[in-house]
Order: C-alpha cells, then structure tokens, then sequence
C-alpha cells in the first residue's frame, strides 16, 4: 500500500464520518459486553465469536487458507484499549511451525493504532491519541516445536497470564508437533492433555484460547489417493472438535484474498456462514462491486 492511502476498515462502507464513529462505537459496544476480541469483519463478528474470553475455539483449514492471518489479526485485536471498547490486555502467540511473520503483525498493529486514533479523532479526542511506545512489548512470542516444549509452556501459562496481563492465548498449530509422534496412542494422549490444559486455562484464568489446526485426507482403502471424492478433516481426528467450545472451517474464496468461513460448532445460527478478506490491512470485510442492476436503480 503505497504511503498517504487511507486504510481499509470496519468503517469502509460507511461515508459520513458521523456514520463511521457511530457504526465503530456499536461494534465496541457490544464487544465489550461480551468481551469478545473481534476480527474485523462484521460478516464474520456477526454469526460467531471466534476469541470470546473463557472460550477455545479450534480454526480448521487447509494450507495457505488463512488460519495464520486470522489469528494475527487477533493478537492485534486484543490490545484495543478498555476506553475503546477493546479488552485491553497482552497475547501470547505460540507458534509450534518456526517464528510467525513478525512484520506483518507489526504492520497490522500499526492499521490498528491508526484506525482507533482516526475514529477518537472524530469524537474531538485528538488530544488524547492511542501512542504506546511499548504497545510491541504486549505481543509475546513463543516457538516450541516439539511436545516436550510446548508442554513445558502451556504450563508455564498461569504464571505468564498473571504476569503479563494476557487476554488471548493463540496456538498455532496444535497438530504440528503432535504429528511427529509416531504412535497413535501417544498422540491421542498428547492432544486430549493440550485440549484440557487450554480450556482449563480459558475457564479459571479469563483469557481466550484460540488454537489452528490442518486439515488432512484420511486414507481409505476403498479411495485412490488421486480421487476427487477424498474428504478433508481435521488433523488428529473428527473428536477433536468436541474439546472446543467453538470450531470454524475456512477455506480460500473465489477471488484472491477472499476467505470462506463456515461455523462448525458453537455459532450464534447453526451451520452459519461467512466471507472476509485478508488485505494489506489485514483481516476485514469482502467488498462488493454494486451490480449493474442496484447501479441503474439508484
């Protein structure tokens, strides 16, 4: 995004400023009654809380759909201040595949900052601006890649909640270490502790856990491996999704950057579905071209 362009918000599809602060003041509204971390994408916000706290919640897709970008968002999300509506806490990003794209968090926070400062501006609040030098401090950063490592930090967790004033836990992803382990018993062990330890620390400690995982082929005999008809599940097994309380699916859109979404479990309407796109700006509404018809009506 080249610099002086204005960024991409919630408030996109609203044209009046007064509209645009009171369109930002409802969604904070509610997101503070429910202390429910959004994602910016009303589609999305509108049928599901993807990072409620006292909440796990399981994001399912294939490679490159987005479950990565999503939870990045997130983790920006999550330090909206109190006085905005936000949660106004720290996130922990455990990442069990290498170290996560740490300029793009960076630069997702930077939009975040300048969308929250733009909207306290229109309420003649300029004087009291959104500028933490320190903000970059509230991100913790953890790579385990192995379950003995990240077993040693999931429970380390209650002391860096307290410490640290964490209100959204992310993993990302639960199935990459579990997968190396080469008998399914073991695995079947490992992935129920990490489930039970992270739900009993969203209960007890207040935070929201928020966990990705693959989706994989299993293998039929009765199925060639070159088959259109191959179904896709969730690595470690169809039960996982019963050790969350939330479950979504995403998968790559029609269009690039588009995201499908679709509420496996835990939604406010069964089965419900929505789009969003992942941008420069990071995670936000699809925007609609009006068609020809809407065009010549109005």
């Amino acid at each position: 995004m080249a610099a002086g362009h204005s960024t991409t918000s919630y408030l996109s599809s609203v044209s009046p400023p007064e509209s645009q602060s009171e369109t930002f003041l409802q969604v904070v509204r509610q997101m503070k009654r429910t202390q429910m971390i959004i994602t910016f994408s009303k589609s999305v916000d509108s049928v599901v809380k993807i990072a409620e706290i006292g909440m796990c919640t399981m994001i399912s897709g294939t490679p490159g759909a987005g479950k990565s970008q999503l939870c990045m968002q997130l983790a920006v999300n999550a330090l909206i201040p109190l006085a905005d509506g936000g949660v106004g806490g720290s996130t922990l990003y455990i990442s069990t595949e290498g170290t996560p794209d740490t300029n793009r968090i960076s630069s997702m926070l930077q939009k975040l900052q300048n969308h929250v400062n733009r909207v306290r501006t229109e309420k003649n609040k300029s004087k009291d601006l959104w500028d933490d030098p320190n903000l970059l401090n509230k991100l913790g950063i953890a790579t385990p890649l192995d379950i003995p490592s990240l077993m040693e930090c999931l429970n380390s967790l209650p002391k860096l909640v307290a410490d640290h004033g964490y209100k959204l836990i992310i993993l990302d992803s639960i199935a990459a270490p579990i997968r190396c382990l080469e008998d399914n018993n073991e695995r079947m062990r490992a992935t129920l502790e990490i489930t039970s330890l992270l739900s009993k620390l969203a209960s007890k400690m207040n935070v929201a856990v928020v966990c990705t995982n693959h989706l994989t082929t299993p293998f039929h005999m009765t199925t060639p491996f070159n088959s259109d008809d191959q179904e896709l599940i969730p690595a470690l097994g169809l039960n996982i999704s019963s050790q969350f309380d939330v479950h979504v699916d995403i998968e790559k859109g029609q269009n690039l950057g588009e995201v499908f979404m679709k509420v496996l479990k835990g939604g406010k309407v069964a089965g419900a579905t929505a789009m969003f796109r992942i941008g420069e700006d990071g995670i936000r509404d699809v925007r609609r071209r009006p068609t020809a018809q809407s065009s010549s009506s109005s």
